[in-house]
């Protein structure tokens, strides 16, 4: 087996826990952003966006690590709320290099989202221990302005339509609109909607243009053209074919009133016989 030589960076590095770095549920990917987040300065702002142009992930494999550690209980998103409007003001993303309960995390329905005091934690590191403040980013995440506006307009669509959106559905809302526009958001709910489905359904509908490559309501519109024409030729080939009635010997009402076939009638059964 091979040692590891390890080499220091001097005076540029970040103290980080062990306890998340040596846990076998992560995966490196998700230690990974991780580590980089706790890196970060203290005040700093960023946008899932801002992590992907500093690395080759791409953005679903950036969502899927963060997913993970929500799950492992690392990071969370919250929302802050208006208490007077009730709109959603600007999204938070808490992140801790160590495991926290569910009850360590402030209720996303309070309009406050500080993180909770749980003073000093020690760190574990090889060469030193460090008593310095707890390794936790409270990394906040704005829409701008505009893009704000919009999230809240899909906010009350999705409400009027399918009913009130938990946390998920809202953060997912927040990722559709950054990644297909509000005007592609709001067509795959609109169609959801009609067709009694959840949004869910929209997404589906939003991943499907998306692999054809559908991007504006243009293109929207010729997909659908595309649709019909297609279902409509499909329609026209199978009426198209000629479907030959069953002799007129072979009716009920026909035999009825004969006692017997022709001789040109036996020969027809006769040849069919022959043919199967």
């Amino acid at each position: 087996m091979q040692s590891i030589k390890r080499k220091k960076a001097g005076n540029n590095f970040t103290i980080l826990s062990n306890e998340f770095l040596r846990d076998e549920k992560l995966s490196l990917k998700a230690k990974g952003l991780l580590a980089y987040i706790l890196s970060l300065p203290d005040d700093w702002k960023i946008y899932f966006e801002e992590i992907e142009k500093h690395h080759k992930d791409g953005k679903a494999s950036l969502r899927t690590a963060w997913k993970e550690l929500e799950s492992n209980g690392y990071a969370r998103t919250l929302r802050k709320i208006d208490p007077e409007t009730k709109a959603v003001k600007e999204w938070y993303k808490e992140v801790s290099d160590f495991k926290k309960p569910d009850s360590d995390f402030p209720d996303v329905a309070f309009p406050d989202l500080a993180f909770p005091d749980v003073g000093n934690k020690q760190l574990l590191n090889t060469n030193i221990q460090s008593t310095n403040k707890q390794n936790t980013e409270n990394i906040k995440t704005t829409l701008s302005g505009e893009k704000q506006n919009l999230f809240q307009k899909l906010s009350d669509i999705y409400q009027e339509n399918f009913g009130m959106a938990s946390s998920i559905i809202m953060e997912n809302i927040k990722y559709d609109l950054e990644d297909f526009g509000y005007d592609l958001v709001k067509e795959a709910m609109r169609r959801a909607a009609l067709s009694q489905r959840n949004y869910r359904s929209a997404q589906n509908i939003l991943k499907d243009w998306q692999r054809k490559g559908v991007k504006t309501l243009q293109d929207v519109k010729a997909d659908d053209v595309n649709f019909r024409n297609r279902k409509q030729k499909n329609n026209s080939y199978h009426s198209s074919k000629i479907v030959q009635g069953a002799p007129e010997w072979s009716n009920p009402k026909t035999l009825k009133d004969r006692k017997y076939m022709s001789n040109e009638e036996v020969e027809a059964l006769i040849n069919g016989l022959g043919d199967t």
